[in-house]
């Protein structure tokens, strides 16, 4: 049953939830807090179980309901039709609806009192994020009939559940803990804002491992605006955990600064700023999540104005202390370093949040502007974040040394740290020290100093950790949970700062494609590189058993269905009626005299020895600009000219007519060129220079001849020029002009061939072009056409069947095959290793193509060997194509029907032409591309053969060298930990002390 009065079963919670969330609101503005808060907390629950069977419908691919139609086909696995039901953005909403849920739920069991503005503002929180969800299609439903789209192929993937989950997860408790904490609900909204700052580390984690392990380039972080915008959250919520001691009034602004990150975050990753994350267009719903952001940054600025207002407020009642000079009383060591490291977190957190809170209002007012990402944001958030590292570095130890071990020995730590900085910076400006040979003095100075302060300051944390707890353990210190809460605090510090030295030691070399060191594996053989032997000992081509549904699901708008069909169009009016044309003129010339002459003619190509020497006649000489057509400079003659060609080879060329306003070859003329090896011109007594734009134009007024032993040319205007771009200064003597390199094309004249005289040039109408073009070798695309299959079916008008009248009519089919895989079996240093590389049909249909590569990771202690695996290419043509590709439509061949199989192949070399589809010189020149594309991929999936494919050739790998990167895991996964035992440790401390609290 897919319906419950007429609405999807799988949309029934979720809009009894809403209208229950209308209900609170309701009840609040009535005065019922009792009733409400049972209702909202209903409607939570429904929330939370409408997941239930909104997966069921995932994996019983219940396409009746869009998202499932979009994401999920049925080659999926069960664990990845459950992280589909998250790919799309409105299921993605829809997750985060779920844990906003569960977050409230859990704040609402630590505050039982909850007061009426606090459930009123966590409703409206909830209705932003199901509202959202709704506008993004989450709960759309459509034809039952249609099969699916299938996922999109990165997320196809066993991260697909780890990492969206973890980073949802943080993005919820974080927002609850944050506006808990701006609503006064300090001591459980803290313990709350903890764990949704562990999960969004797993998160972070988790997401630079899939980009690691996934994208084949060996980076984890290349500031994509959606990675950013995480980082953004994270560095929001940790300055909000630090806004204690000296700066706890700030507490609530930058609580609020956070919860407005959150949204910045979810409007970011669904605006289509990032070119690896986002998948979906701005949209309302888009819109709504950053007007949410934006009233979040408000109550933030207000928050901040009175913070400030009571710290300047305080420091004015110090300044008017009787003693002299005024001193700050009370003030100590650890709490400016505290105040230091704080606001040096603080300037962080804005810095990358003003990065991308910036573009994103300009965008959504029309400007075209982009967040910093990749080189340009590897220049803009270095340069201002690695200045704040350090001062965080010198901060968090000094503040747990002054604690522990008073002022003097912070000041000597801070002594010792920077006379080693100090030296270090030195030797790397001399170039003594060199952390990434590739970088420059700059960035190897900020590795160095980052990764000897982050040394220095991470084993002072984690021996002043150990330390705590080998104390603990031995009865030193009480065995408290405040003691425990210390030790993890440090061990958290200790962690983060680990974080800095592996990215330190790991950032240059994963981020620059210049370590990577490219190599071709013969089939059979072993290369070495980088101090790896990789071998390549075979491999396998396979279809994917499932099939997608590329005709219910695809946008009728999108910009690669409406050029793949113009295509096919063009393809129908050109290409067709050319075979057609071609073999009516095939047929003809076995009659036509004139064109079986010319045909013997144009064969020969002969080369003749001797000088040959034209008859005489008065000539004009002008020397012409081919760009503009104009006479550069008359050429004065004496007496009659005389043309003397020495060893010329005679060609008959053939020369396309076109229309002027579509490009469409209307025909073609053949004419003569002789190539001689010496042409004099007698008759011209003064300097003549040739370029690739001057050529020389001879008229006579009356006709002359030139013999050949079988042909005589008769000439009345010919034109002389440089055979390979080159300039030539004609040689003078006399009254004569020598050239060397050049050629003579007969522009006006007459052939004479046997019995045949033909007047020069000959005029040929579109299926004469293109038989003489065949016929001399010169067509060699048209030539491989017309003995492929698809001449026929192209004469049969089935390019016209495939386009349809219109769009509902493209025959793009419903039951296309999902993809193929190429499994390569190599050796790695003696160790068998397979390397599977992808490619799905949807991926290429929707504009992000469909090739998946892999990657083969080796450990060596703290550095990894990173093997990429690229695909094999062909080659048409037009262009270069991946094999994956080809074999892909080989066997779609033999499964499709011939229009939905030429759709198919329009259709993918569409998607494989995004760029140019997306900013092309005109929309004609786009599907004049993908035509040519299409022709391409149907003779190269014509012809493939497994056995002789590129991947029997050899395989391409790239290897590269990156330090640094398992400890960056390991201190990544163990912070995230960390945090979540720092979180249950304040939620214990909530429960015993008391659960509200107004601050």
């Amino acid at each position: 049953m897919s319906s419950l009065v007429g609405l999807h079963y799988a949309t029934v919670l979720p809009l009894a939830a809403y209208l229950l969330l209308a209900v609170v609101i309701l009840l609040l503005a009535m005065g019922r807090d009792g009733a409400a808060r049972k209702t909202f907390t209903a409607s939570l629950l429904m929330i939370v179980l409408g997941w239930i069977p909104y997966i069921a419908a995932f994996l019983s691919l219940d396409y009746s309901l869009d998202e499932v139609a979009k994401n999920t086909s049925n080659e999926l696995s069960p664990y990845l039709r459950i992280g589909a039901a998250w790919s799309g953005g409105g299921g993605s909403l829809y997750l985060f609806s779920a844990f906003l849920s569960l977050a409230i739920l859990l704040q609402m069991l630590l505050n039982k009192d909850l007061n009426r503005r606090a459930m009123a503002v966590f409703t409206l929180l909830v209705l932003t994020s199901m509202t959202s969800a709704t506008l993004m299609g989450a709960f759309e439903t459509g034809r039952g009939e249609r099969g699916g789209l299938g996922i999109n192929p990165i997320l196809k993937n066993y991260w697909v559940v780890p990492h969206p989950t973890t980073t949802f997860l943080g993005y919820s408790f974080i927002l609850v803990g944050s506006v808990a904490l701006v609503l006064g609900y300090y001591r459980t909204g803290l313990p709350v804002q903890l764990l949704g700052l562990a999960f969004l580390t797993f998160g972070l984690v988790f997401g630079g491992m899939w980009s690691y392990e996934t994208f084949g380039w060996g980076g984890y972080w290349a500031w994509d605006p959606v990675e950013t915008s995480q980082l953004a959250v994270w560095l929001a919520t940790v300055a909000s955990v630090h806004m204690i001691g000296p700066l706890r009034s700030l507490n609530r602004g930058f609580a609020a600064y956070a919860a407005s990150s959150v949204f910045l975050a979810l409007y970011v990753t669904r605006s289509g700023v990032s070119p690896l994350h986002s998948f979906v267009a701005e949209s309302f719903s888009a819109v709504l999540l950053l007007s949410a952001s934006l009233i979040m940054l408000a109550i933030s600025m207000i928050l901040f104005s009175e913070g400030v207002g009571e710290i300047l407020e305080k420091w004015n009642n110090s300044l008017q202390d009787s003693r002299w000079p005024p001193r700050l009383a009370g003030v100590k060591l650890s709490s400016i370093l505290l105040t230091v490291g704080s606001v040096s977190i603080a300037l962080s957190a804005l810095i990358v949040y003003s990065s991308l809170f910036t573009p994103s209002v300009l965008k959504l007012i029309g400007l075209d502007t982009q967040p910093p990402s990749f080189e340009q944001g590897v220049r803009f958030y270095n340069r201002l974040l690695i200045p704040l590292a350090l001062v965080s570095l010198y901060a968090v130890a000094g503040y747990y040394v002054s604690v522990r071990a008073g002022s003097k020995a912070a000041y000597s730590l801070f002594a010792t740290m920077t006379v080693v900085l100090a030296i270090v910076g030195l030797a790397t400006v001399k170039n003594t020290i060199v952390i990434s040979p590739l970088s420059d003095t700059t960035t190897n100075l900020a590795s160095a100093t980052l990764l000897a302060a982050g040394s220095i300051s991470g084993s002072v944390l984690l021996a002043m950790s150990l330390w705590m707890l080998y104390s603990m353990v031995k009865g030193k210190v009480a065995k408290s949970v405040h003691t425990l809460r210390i030790v993890l605090e440090k061990l958290v510090h200790a962690t983060m700062v680990m974080i800095l030295v592996s990215v330190a030691m790991s950032g240059s070399y994963a981020y620059n494609q210049g370590y990577s060191e490219e190599v071709l594996v013969p089939l059979g053989g072993e290369v070495s590189v980088m101090g790896v032997t990789i071998s390549y000992e075979g491999y396998d081509y396979e279809l994917h058993q499932g099939t997608v549904d590329l005709k219910s699901n695809l946008d009728p708008s999108s910009a690669i269905l409406i050029t793949a069909r113009e295509a096919l169009n063009i393809m129908d009016e050109d290409l067709s009626s050319t075979i057609r044309e071609y073999r009516l003129a095939s047929a003809e010339s076995q009659s036509n005299r004139t064109l079986q002459t010319l045909l013997k003619a144009s064969a020969s190509s002969s080369e003749y020895r001797g000088v040959f020497t034209s008859s005489r006649g008065v000539a004009d000489a002008t020397v012409v600009d081919v760009r503009t057509g104009e006479n550069i400079s008359n050429i004065q003659t004496a007496g009659e000219t005389v043309l003397q060609l020495e060893d010329p080879t005679l060609e008959v060329t053939i020369d396309p007519k076109l229309d002027p306003e579509t490009g469409r070859i209307e025909g073609g003329a053949l004419s003569v060129v002789f190539y001689p090896e010496r042409l004099v011109v007698y008759g011209i007594g003064s300097p003549v220079s040739l370029d690739p734009y001057l050529y020389l134009h001879v008229r006579f007024r009356q006709p002359v001849e030139i013999n050949l032993d079988d042909i005589t040319v008769n000439v009345e205007e010919v034109v002389v020029y440089s055979t390979d771009n080159s300039s030539i200064e004609g040689v003078v003597s006399g009254q004569s002009v020598l050239f060397e390199g050049v050629a003579l094309r007969v522009v006006s004249g007459e052939l004479s061939f046997g019995s045949m005289n033909i007047e020069l040039p000959y005029q040929l109408d579109r299926g004469e072009f293109f038989y003489f073009t065949v016929y001399k070798g010169q067509a060699e695309v048209l030539d491989d056409i017309l003995s492929s299959s698809i001449s026929d079916l192209l004469e049969s008008g089935i390019a016209g069947l495939a386009a349809g009248e219109d769009m509902d009519d493209f025959n793009v089919p419903r039951r296309a095959p999902a993809g193929v895989s190429l499994r390569l079996f190599m050796e790695v240093n003696g160790e068998p290793v397979e390397a599977d590389l992808r490619f799905e049909a949807n991926g290429e249909a929707i504009g992000i193509h469909g090739l998946v590569i892999d990657t083969i990771i080796l450990r060596r202690g703290l550095t990894n060997v990173y093997i990429t695996v690229q695909a094999p290419l062909v080659s048409g043509h037009f262009g270069e194509y991946h094999e994956l590709m080809v074999y892909y439509l080989s066997e779609a061949m033999s499964i499709l029907r011939p229009e939905e199989y030429l759709a198919l192949a329009s259709l993918m070399a569409a998607g494989y032409n995004i760029a140019s589809i997306v900013s092309p010189p005109s929309k004609e020149m786009a599907a004049l591309m993908v035509e040519r594309a299409t022709i391409d991929l149907y003779l190269l999936s014509e012809k493939f053969d497994e056995k002789r494919s590129s991947a029997a050739e050899g395989i391409v790998v790239s290897v590269k060298i990156v330090p640094g990167v398992p400890l960056l895991w390991l201190t990544g996964v163990l912070a995230g930990v960390l945090l979540l035992a720092m979180s249950s440790i304040h939620f214990y401390l909530g429960f015993r002390r008391g659960r509200l609290i107004d601050t």
